[in-house]
């Protein structure tokens, strides 16, 4: 019973875990500040604002750690190659005692040696005509197996698309350039951009929810400002699965690469029909007996 109640508290948890959203926060403007959370925990992966004298300290007192501990690494390592260096000089001490004890002479005959230096230098110089050629051909095959590797996981990664969650999406943007006819090129290309990337991802089946969308042509400043806000939400089950999908796709397709070619299926050979004549006279054969 106790067994029971255990099994039923970890499938509980694991329930809790996969409703749980895992959320990115993502704020581009004249500074950048990517974070990624889970349970109203956050994590800093990308921030490009001026620090704080407290985050400078912190900053401080992380730098100095690390070079303490990369310190006692390098004197660590220091430590090591001493003792490898003398076991080693213990170690060729030993086997030039031994042969001085065999009286084996260490010299090997300079024809031989001679020979050898000889087949090394042609083995090397030899050319290879077809190097650039298997090289081009790895190349176009890895690139083969890339296309059809991703072709096989887009399913499972429309999946995760399909669940994706944008919210708070703030995009504003002050286009401008040195011209008025660079201006409008450019902001004919940053609308379509915009517009395209929206479209895609409505198309995939993403749950968007605009806060606002602002693009607009400068001719006068001529200063191209931004601000990108939002937030992606993604829940944990989803991801799971999702990423379960993917490495069962990716599994089978090198289990198949490497799989050996399966013979061509040949239909069993077949009774040949019976004509009506001779049919006839099978019949007519057992009527006379």
């Amino acid at each position: 019973m106790l067994a029971l109640w255990i099994i039923l508290a970890i499938l509980a948890l694991l329930g809790l875990l996969c409703c749980l959203s895992a959320v990115l926060y993502v704020d581009i403007g004249e500074t950048t500040r990517i974070q990624a959370g889970i349970a109203g925990l956050r994590y800093t992966l990308a921030d490009t604002r001026e620090e704080s004298p407290r985050q400078k300290v912190k900053a401080l007192k992380r730098e100095q750690k690390r070079k303490e501990k990369q310190a006692r690494k390098e004197a660590k390592q220091k430590r090591k190659a001493a003792r490898q260096r003398a076991k080693a000089q213990k170690k060729k001490a030993q086997r030039a005692a031994c042969r001085a004890r065999q009286g084996v002479s260490t010299s090997a005959p300079a024809g031989g040696n001679a020979g050898s230096a000889q087949a090394k230098s042609q083995a090397k110089t030899k050319p290879g005509s077809g190097a650039k050629d298997s090289k081009e051909d790895g190349f176009t095959t890895t690139v083969k197996e890339v296309v059809a590797l991703l072709r096989r996981c887009f399913p499972n990664a429309r999946y995760l698309l399909q669940h994706l969650r944008f919210r708070r999406v703030t995009i504003a943007i002050n286009v401008g350039a040195q011209d008025a006819y660079t201006t409008a090129i450019r902001y004919g290309q940053v609308q379509a951009g915009v517009n395209t990337t929206l479209g895609l991802l409505a198309g995939y089946g993403a749950d968007v929810k605009l806060n606002a969308v602002c693009i607009q042509p400068d001719f006068v400043t001529g200063e191209f400002r931004q601000w990108i806000s939002f937030r992606v939400k993604l829940r944990l089950g989803v991801i799971i699965i999702g990423g379960l999908g993917i490495l069962g796709k990716v599994i089978g397709h090198f289990l198949a690469k490497e799989s050996p070619d399966k013979p061509p299926f040949r239909p069993a050979p077949s009774s040949k029909p019976i004509h009506p004549s001779a049919a006839g006279q099978a019949v007519n054969q057992e009527n006379v007996r």
